[in-house]
């Protein structure tokens, strides 16, 4: 039996880092917080604080669920003036969730479970919770999975979580639990077909745990069985399964495909897939390119890197004065934390992180056989798929907008992404270390700055305004909770948490804790199907 202590000290370090960022923004700073938040609240039906008129859809909520909060929307002001808003009890709305649209239900009513007369303490409680179950899979499939796996998947939720993982993971956010679960199939689905007989307990736990996942991804956001999908055949892939079985292949991937199109269509993912406009765009050859679809992709790389924290770059023809220009093309990426993406961060944080994850993807597929390259490039494709069928929502070629959504966040992405760094990261035999001592040290250092810098940007913001720079503390005022930690110390905690959950979750990719039965088992399955 492997040495399983050496996950216990990361996976609690990073409960005290996911509280902390739990604590790091007010009530309303996740994306539409306001909406989910009245969805929550309103999940059982009516009863103290939620009042529903059935026939208009219209609900009822205290003013702090569902009251669009005044620091966001763009405004830049801080969150101090929740403190001074003149709030009546309650609030009207038509803006939630629903059983018969919108997201699946699962998500809001689970969240219900913490509702209560005290907003603030409620949203805080619902953001711990949704961390410690990060906390609970991710040390749940460290210990279940093979070494080359656990392995992989503590890399990834090292270096691919800031800050977006970190900020989303504990929010209120369903992308929390779409993050979650679809950033971690893929290893209890690795298990499975790494296990020589699916009768054993080890087989048992492992579908267990491949349902727990897809039931939090696909449960919060229906989207999510799209990375399902994405991680049946990547895996599939990197194991030779597919060329092993043919006909449980052909069975497993009707299963997936079946429950994929059953659940698109029963939730929001079908109203979407009902309007995509797939029709090649047509620019101004005189004021822009011929082919917007061009300058799409040619952002996706600056995009996929927002998710490690880097802002906007600049881009030709982008500036508001050219709204309406002919030929303009709104490339619909959006980059940054907070409600409406109002938190802008430093750019040590982007530049430290995405130096961290290209050194690892290089190392990483350094020596790779030719199934595993298949599989990422299966899966960079299936993302660029994702980003091309969600921009096609709108409008090609124009600001204006008669669908569903206009814009393109990194938390869409970043499930799907991660799952794609940590294929990458499969590396075998789990003797060859992928990094270093000297390098383990430096990529742990960065990581904890960055994930500092990052929180420090984000209380900044909120105890301070946009416009005050993040290094400006002045404890005295600005804090905008009414009870819980001083910022100071949430700061702290969040230091010391991080440096010891990188540093133990980096440790693994430079010595990884083995037995002699750990190599045998690696032997049998063949060094994990077809990687040798």
């Amino acid at each position: 039996m492997r040495q399983r202590w050496r996950f216990y000290l990361p996976v609690l370090a990073f409960l005290i880092l996911g509280w902390s960022w739990a604590f790091a923004s007010p009530v309303g700073s996740s994306a539409d917080e306001n909406f989910h938040l009245t969805s929550a609240w309103c999940a059982w039906g009516a009863w103290e604080d939620c009042t529903v008129e059935s026939s208009t859809g219209l609900v009822t909520v205290p003013a702090a669920v569902g009251q669009f909060p005044c620091f966001a929307g763009g405004s830049g002001v801080e969150a101090t003036c929740l403190l001074e808003q003149e709030w009546q009890e309650t609030f009207a709305t038509t803006h939630v969730s629903n059983p018969t649209g919108g997201y699946p239900p699962l998500f809001h009513a689970t969240m219900r479970f913490f509702a209560g007369p005290d907003v603030e303490k409620s949203v805080v409680t619902m953001r711990m919770f949704n961390v410690a179950i990060a906390a609970a899979v991710l040390l749940w499939a460290l210990i279940l999975a093979p070494p080359v796996v656990s392995r992989a998947l503590a890399l990834t939720w090292a270096i691919a979580i800031i800050p977006i993982g970190l900020f989303f993971v504990a929010s209120v956010n369903p992308s929390s639990w779409a993050i979650i679960g679809g950033s971690t199939f893929w290893a209890f689905f690795y298990t499975l077909l790494a296990e020589p007989r699916w009768r054993s307990l080890r087989s048992s736990f492992a579908m267990l745990g491949m349902a727990v996942t897809m039931v939090l991804a696909v449960m919060a956001r229906a989207d999510s069985v799209y990375v399902i999908v994405l991680s049946v055949v990547a895996v599939g892939i990197i194991q030779g399964f597919f060329l092993r079985n043919k006909l449980k292949s052909l069975a497993l991937l009707a299963f997936f495909s079946i429950a994929a199109i059953a659940i698109a269509l029963r939730f929001n993912v079908g109203t979407y897939l009902s309007v995509l406009n797939f029709s090649i765009p047509v620019g101004n050859q005189i004021t822009d390119q011929p082919n917007p679809l061009i300058k799409v992709l040619a952002e996706i790389p600056a995009f996929l890197a927002g998710a490690f924290g880097l802002q906007e770059p600049w881009a030709q023809r982008e500036s508001i004065s050219d709204y309406g220009v002919a030929g303009w093309v709104n490339k619909t990426f959006l980059f940054g934390l907070g409600n409406a993406n109002d938190v802008v961060l430093p750019s040590l944080v982007g530049v430290l992180v995405l130096v961290v994850v290209s050194g690892s993807l290089f190392l990483g597929l350094s020596q790779s056989p030719r199934a595993k390259l298949a599989a990422v490039a299966i899966l960079f494709t299936g993302m660029v798929f994702q980003i091309l069928a969600m921009r096609s929502l709108t409008t090609w070629g124009s600001w204006e907008t008669s669908s569903y959504a206009l814009y393109i966040y990194p938390r869409y992405l970043l499930p799907a992404l991660m799952l794609t760094i940590a294929i990458s990261l499969v590396v075998t035999p789990i003797s060859k270390p992928i990094f270093g001592k000297i390098q383990g040290y430096l990529i742990s250092i960065l990581l904890t700055l960055a994930a500092t810098v990052a929180l420090m940007a984000t209380i900044g913001r909120y105890m301070q305004g946009q416009d005050r720079s993040w290094v400006q503390f002045e404890t005295a005022s600005g804090w905008w909770w009414s009870w819980g930690p001083d910022p100071i110390l949430i700061i702290c905690l969040s230091f010391v948490s991080g440096a010891i959950y990188f540093g133990a979750m980096v440790s693994l990719a430079v010595r990884f804790p083995t037995t002699p039965e750990d190599y045998a088992q690696e032997s049998r399955q063949g060094t994990s199907g077809r990687l040798s």
